[in-house]
């Protein structure tokens, strides 16, 4: 029981770091903060369909690349978190299986942080490129 409260105040406190480190990633702000998507003169959402060839800086198009490679990650922590609860769900008290789940569970709250992290690291630096770049 102990362990069970001691996973639990672990992954709350992940969450509350989480929502108080990030704090400007909200509901609206993601999309909000897209740059490129408006219909005004020189955005995509004008240029589309305008047979126009304007290119993309490179330097956006990898950033981009990277927020959805750890976008990707960080759901397939999540999964791994949720796959770790229910093999310790599913232990039955067998302290081999509990200690593997354990295990698993630690292992994915480390890498889902770690993730979490580096996409607020790459956020951070996409706005400020992109405000040097204009």
């Amino acid at each position: 029981m102990k362990n069970t409260k001691k996973i639990f105040l672990i992954i709350l406190s992940v969450f509350l770091i989480n929502f108080s480190l990030f704090n400007s990633i909200q509901a609206g702000s993601l999309w909000d903060d897209q740059e490129g998507m408006k219909t005004d003169q020189g955005q995509i959402g004008f240029l589309f369909g305008n047979g126009s060839n304007n290119e993309q800086d490179v330097r956006l198009v990898v950033i981009n690349v990277i927020k959805i490679f750890l976008q990707l990650l960080g759901l397939i922590f999540l999964v791994l978190l949720l796959l770790s609860g229910y093999k310790y769900m599913m232990a039955r008290g067998d302290g081999n299986a509990t200690n593997e789940a354990l295990t698993g569970i630690r292992n994915a709250v480390v890498g889902l942080a770690i993730i979490l992290m580096s996409y607020g690291v790459t956020l951070f630096v996409t706005k400020t490129l992109v405000e040097t770049l204009k």
